[in-house]
């Protein structure tokens, strides 16, 4: 007999795997949210959990995370069961540390037998140090489907925030910086004003932390911050709060002008909202970097130009998305893009090209654009309908319509980063 311990928010699911297990002699131990289900686990040290992935507060990422990190429950063989049966969905799933992966609904037969190879080893039944992360059937070649929620709240917010809105977050120090050159940040350059870029940090950002449990977007923008706009947040600060302290930064100053997302748990560090006339310094957008490099897994990066500081964030991104909309001016506004970037020392290699279709009406063919700029075009954003809904409700389109062609080509880009 096994102690199954079941997390889910649907009291009839809870209780019809109850009856499956007992059916089977297994004891089951029932908690209704993530939060619970982690209090519940630390107290039993069930012998196995099955764990829902969409659940309000702590989704079915974070709970396996957590349990994975603590060394209580470290070992302990995880299933995920869900209506979610993507392949994207079950690569998270692996990342995040399950065993294996069920979708709904499930048959007794096969729940038993699942239950039965986890805990026998067929299925990496158990962890071999704290923080493995054990296998599970994924396509090698996935059709992709971006997995995300548009009404779940996650009460964790990240590094230190507070539930509150618009808490300031509190960045962490760390024992060991992260070295430039290993930055866990992606930049997004729009060459120009209207091309996506800002929509495609926002949807980036989103995608990123449905994998990460720490994620950072900052809005570099000179003319006016759109950030906090597309997002509906307020942004009662910005990067120029730290223009008077010149280079001199430090986690309390950083932390202070980082906005905790309400909802979806990501840090936002927004843009002035006037023009301005002033920005960070190299030294100064250096040492930004370091301090939140420190304390997020990923840092998404908005720019609208180039300046000394965005040429220090482009140097020291592990990718640089370049955003081109598919009109006439954009694709000859790039034509020097390579040159451009080869000035500023930035690795050619870690450079993609985007080409963001924002209309309805065909535009110039990626092919005509990828010559006039003498650079491959590596993705195209399908224009999409749900966009403007997105920006009416203040949610990415990532989020709102995760099954869209639009969300699917960013789950393809997130790939080749």
């Amino acid at each position: 007999m096994a102690k199954v311990l079941v997390i889910d928010d649907d009291a009839g699911l809870r209780q019809m795997v109850k009856l499956m297990l007992e059916r089977e002699g297994h004891q089951a131990l029932l908690a209704e949210n993530g939060e619970s289900g982690i209090e519940l686990a630390l107290k039993e040290i069930p012998d196995v959990a099955i764990i829902d992935l969409m659940m309000p507060g702590l989704s079915g990422y974070d709970v396996t995370r957590q349990l994975r990190a603590n060394p209580r429950t470290a070992r302990m063989p995880i299933m995920i069961l869900t209506a979610r049966s993507q392949p994207m969905d079950k690569q998270m799933a692996a990342s995040a540390g399950a065993n294996t992966f069920m979708s709904k609904p499930v048959s007794s037969r096969q729940l038993s037998t699942h239950l039965a190879e986890l805990m026998s080893g067929t299925v990496a039944a158990a962890a071999s140090a704290p923080g493995s992360r054990l296998s599970v059937p994924v396509d090698p070649e996935p059709v992709p489907s971006p997995t995300a929620t548009s009404t779940g709240t996650i009460r964790r917010l990240p590094i230190g925030a507070e539930a509150a809105n618009n808490t300031p977050v509190r960045v962490p120090s760390s024992s060991a910086v992260t070295a430039d050159k290993a930055r866990p940040m992606i930049a997004v350059l729009s060459l120009r004003n209207g091309s996506g870029g800002t929509t495609l940090a926002i949807n980036l950002t989103f995608m990123l932390r449905r994998i990460f449990e720490r994620v950072c977007l900052v809005d570099l923008s000179m003319t006016g911050g759109q950030v906090g706009v597309y997002l509906h947040l307020p942004m009662r600060t910005s990067w120029a709060n730290l223009l008077p302290l010149g280079e001199q930064l430090d986690i309390r100053s950083v932390g202070g002008v980082i906005t905790a997302h309400p909802q979806q748990g990501i840090g936002v560090i927004g843009a002035p909202a006037s023009p301005a006339t002033q920005s960070l310094s190299p030294e100064a957008m250096s040492s930004l970097l370091t301090l939140l490099s420190g304390g997020f897994q990923q840092i998404v990066i908005d720019m609208n130009g180039l300046n000394a500081a965005s040429g220090v964030a482009l140097t020291s991104a592990r990718a640089v998305i370049v955003v081109i909309s598919d009109d006439m001016t954009s694709a000859h506004s790039g034509n020097t893009l390579a040159q451009t970037l080869q000035s500023l020392n930035v690795d050619m290699r870690r450079v993609r090209v985007v080409v963001n279709h924002s209309r309805p009406e065909p535009g110039v063919p990626a092919a005509a654009i990828a010559k006039s700029i003498g650079v491959p075009v590596a993705a195209e954003l399908p224009y999409d309908v749900n966009q403007m809904q997105a920006l009416r409700r203040g949610v990415p389109t990532v989020v709102l319509a995760p099954e869209s062609a639009f969300a699917q080509a960013m789950y393809q880009l997130s790939r080749s980063l």
